[in-house]
């Protein structure tokens, strides 16, 4: 990591992750899946670069994170994970 990475803190990478998620969003209503999933990609190191700085100050690590996603999707979803059924929504 540079010394100029070093000094990055939370708030330092704030504009970053916002401008990230906005030109993912846009690329992904506009352009081909190839340049999607390069702003994709892009988005997501956003995420890594704060899941990182979080680990550095002992605040959680990433293990954390995606048991909370697996966790959101069980929960969210139980006719997937569980033994509910899904219900069609009336048309």
């Amino acid at each position: 990591m540079a010394v100029l990475d070093r000094a990055q803190t939370h708030a330092s990478l704030k504009s970053y992750l916002i401008e990230e998620a906005y030109e993912t969003l846009a690329a992904w209503m506009r352009t081909t899946p190839i340049s999607s999933a390069t702003n994709w990609a892009t988005m997501l190191l956003e995420v890594l670069l704060h899941v990182q700085l979080a680990e550095e100050a002992g605040e959680f690590r990433l293990e954390d994170v995606v048991h909370r996603i697996a966790s959101k999707l069980v929960r969210r979803h139980p006719h997937v994970f569980g033994d509910e059924r899904a219900t069609r929504p009336r048309t």
